[in-house]
């Protein structure tokens, strides 16, 4: 399997793929999502969602709900699960 994190990137550098996630939660304002089911809609296995979501929670453009495992938005007013 390529590593799709590493395979390609896009400007300045950041790889393709988080680009596109970034873009989608963006798109999406209310986009709630697990770590395995970002892995099926971005074909990525567990690991590496795991290491991209962890990328975007440190840098603050996601958190992730404790509870349910869920990531969202930080201040999404329409984010609900």
């Amino acid at each position: 399997m390529t590593n799709i994190i590493t395979s390609q990137t896009g400007p300045g550098g950041q790889p393709v793929v988080l680009h596109r996630i970034r873009a989608e939660y963006a798109a999406m304002p209310g986009l709630t999502l697990t770590l395995q089911q970002a892995s099926r809609l971005w074909d990525l296995d567990l690991g590496q969602s795991a290491l991209l979501f962890g990328e975007l929670a440190a840098e603050g453009f996601l958190v992730r709900d404790t509870r349910t495992g869920v990531f969202k938005r930080p201040g999404c007013p329409e984010c609900v699960h």
